[in-house]
């Protein structure tokens, strides 16, 4: 529970062989060899926010023409997946407050111009002074199983939290990720250990991803 506070690769049938205790052994010593000691970050002065709005999940289906109708109806219901995931991630917190389509759309056809009005229009009706917007723009779900995979899922996600008040990004990144192998990536052991050492839907993905990129937020805490 979260609280306040392409390159494209063409993955050809693959699978994750089982790991000997020899071998996990060997890769956990390389990943520990691997381990970079980083100097402590400074802390950053954070701006003080009174709630986050969450819209809902963008695409850029109406910005770019030369996508096909399957790739739009993709990123759609890729979109209502990411929504669900965060709902599951940030509901539970009374510092999080959910804008519908329907809210999003109203300010839209008042402020028809700039992006940044709409969503001030959002947040003085749900009395919040920061936005948190999600965009999907890539969302391919695996074509194989667990074990074995012609294709990779995999996904673009990128999350920005704006300051309503002047419209300043105060925190913003990017989860970009097409599953790999195991052992085409020796240093993936950690996240592929998480993943259970199978390949994973892309909604798994986009879970793992959306709990990254969350976590690395400063301005939401994570439990």
């Amino acid at each position: 529970m979260v609280n306040y506070k392409r390159k494209e690769t063409v993955i050809y049938r693959a699978s994750f062989p089982l790991l000997t205790g020899v071998t996990l052994y060997i890769l956990l010593f390389l990943l520990g060899c691997s381990g970079k000691h980083l100097a402590p970050v400074k802390e950053m002065e954070l701006d003080a926010l009174t709630c986050i709005i969450v819209t809902p999940t963008a695409t850029p289906v109406n910005l770019n023409e030369n996508i096909s109708y399957q790739q739009a109806q993709t990123l759609e219901k890729g979109a209502a997946i990411i929504d669900t995931i965060i709902m599951e991630k940030l509901g539970g917190s009374k510092q999080f407050r959910f804008a519908t389509q329907k809210q999003m759309d109203a300010a839209l056809s008042e402020n028809k111009q700039l992006r940044m009005d709409q969503l001030r229009t959002v947040s003085n009706t749900l009395s919040c002074n920061s936005v948190l917007t999600t965009d999907v723009n890539r969302f391919r779900e695996r074509i194989g199983s667990v074990l074995a995979v012609d294709s990779a899922a995999s996904a673009t996600i990128q999350m920005k939290l704006i300051s309503v008040a002047n419209g300043r990004v105060l925190w913003e990144d990017v989860f970009q990720e097409t599953q790999q192998p195991l052992f085409g990536n020796l240093f993936s052991l950690s996240k592929a250990s998480r993943r259970g050492f199978k390949w994973v839907t892309v909604r798994e993905l986009a879970s793992s991803g959306l709990e990254e990129l969350l976590i690395k937020c400063p301005y939401i805490a994570v439990d």
